[in-house]
């Protein structure tokens, strides 16, 4: 739903390129955007909307596209509505307007509380019908209460096996569903999605189903658009490569690759201000990361580890070598802030990660 031009694309090329003029230009037709957006809703909710366009079923019945039937479209446009709002929020707080940004800062928490009055069940802990899409954008957008969200996630990772470990999710949900998993200690979730060789998945849509392209549906019938399955293209670069944006246009770099399959990933993208390298490869018990950092930025590089006292960058303790700085142990990483420069970071993986 709504106008992915007007708030979100300008939003997104920001933190891409890190010019704030598109911003700038974008910021009264944003305003004006969500001004017809709180016409249309009642107390806080919007039911217009194409909803989770193309989703699926995992039980192997390619029939015909429908609209959409794990998620109501009530649903999926608030989320839509919240994530706007935090949008223009955060670009008012750009824009220097601090009181525009505490008044939309106050509408998207009004909307928070709405979308859990009308769609958590607090008996149950699920989201909406309970699909994929709903869990992962009411995870993604902060809408649980805190007290909530372990309950919250154990019943997404539920409604996955449920799905027999496979994509269920359609337009709004898989642009998110990858990242979300492989970014909160679900990567093995994410990887067994991301891999399954039957219908539906990526596997399926491409290999036996003989497409050269990604297919506006999970059938790979429609060929108007790759939006639905093209965001697997952005999980290899984010999660598998591990190569995101900490600040707009990559002026502070992470790089987290997801290593506990795959035996080697090579991976580069041309940021604004130069080329971001992200190989890695296992021998043995070991694991290699060469990591190139563009000159004038700066990052926070996760090596896999047992722990950080066995990890070596260029021969040397990563401790000691310079542009190196340790910062901490992590969910089986050491955290590693780094200028820009070409390094080479050696560990010994522990179990959980080989």
């Amino acid at each position: 739903m709504g106008s992915l031009l007007g708030v979100l694309n300008p939003w997104q090329l920001y933190q891409f390129y890190g010019d704030h003029r598109i911003l700038e230009r974008s910021y009264e037709p944003m305003k004006h955007y969500m001004r017809y957006l709180d016409s249309i809703a009642t107390n806080h909710i919007i039911s217009w909307g194409l909803g989770d366009w193309m989703d699926t079923t995992a039980d192997g019945n390619q029939s015909k596209p429908t609209r959409p039937k794990n998620t109501t479209v009530p649903f999926t446009s608030t989320c839509a509505y919240l994530l706007y709002y935090d949008i223009l929020c955060q670009t008012a707080q750009l824009m220097n307007k601090p009181d525009e940004s505490a008044g939309f800062a106050a509408k998207a928490e009004a909307i928070r509380s709405s979308i859990n009055g009308r769609f958590f069940n607090a008996t149950t802990g699920t989201y909406d019908k309970g699909s994929q899409t709903s869990y992962v954008l009411a995870l993604l957008l902060d809408v649980p209460a805190k007290s909530d969200r372990m309950r919250v996630t154990e019943n997404f990772k539920a409604q996955i096996a449920r799905d027999n470990h496979h994509v269920t999710s359609g337009f709004v949900g898989i642009p998110f569903l990858l990242p979300y998993l492989t970014e909160n200690g679900m990567g093995d979730l994410a990887w067994r999605i991301a891999t399954q060789p039957t219908y539906p998945g990526w596997f399926d849509m491409i290999f036996t189903l003989n497409n050269s392209v990604l297919k506006e549906d999970w059938a790979g019938k429609l060929v108007q658009m790759p939006s639905l399955a093209s965001p697997i293209g952005e999980w290899f670069y984010r999660s598998l490569g591990g190569i995101r944006p900490c600040e707009p246009g990559f002026k502070s770099i992470i790089i987290q690759p997801y290593t506990a399959t795959l035996d080697w990933v090579k991976c580069d993208y041309d940021s604004p201000y130069g080329r971001i390298v992200s190989n890695w490869k296992r021998e043995g018990d070991k694991l290699i990361m060469d990591v190139t950092i563009p000159t004038n930025t700066t990052a926070t590089v996760y090596v896999p580890a047992k722990d950080e006292a066995g990890v070596t960058e260029s021969g040397k303790p990563a401790a000691k070598a310079d542009g190196v700085k340790f910062l901490r142990m992590e969910n089986g990483a050491a955290v590693y802030a780094t200028g820009s420069g070409v390094y080479q970071f050696k560990a010994m993986l522990t179990e959980a990660i080989k």
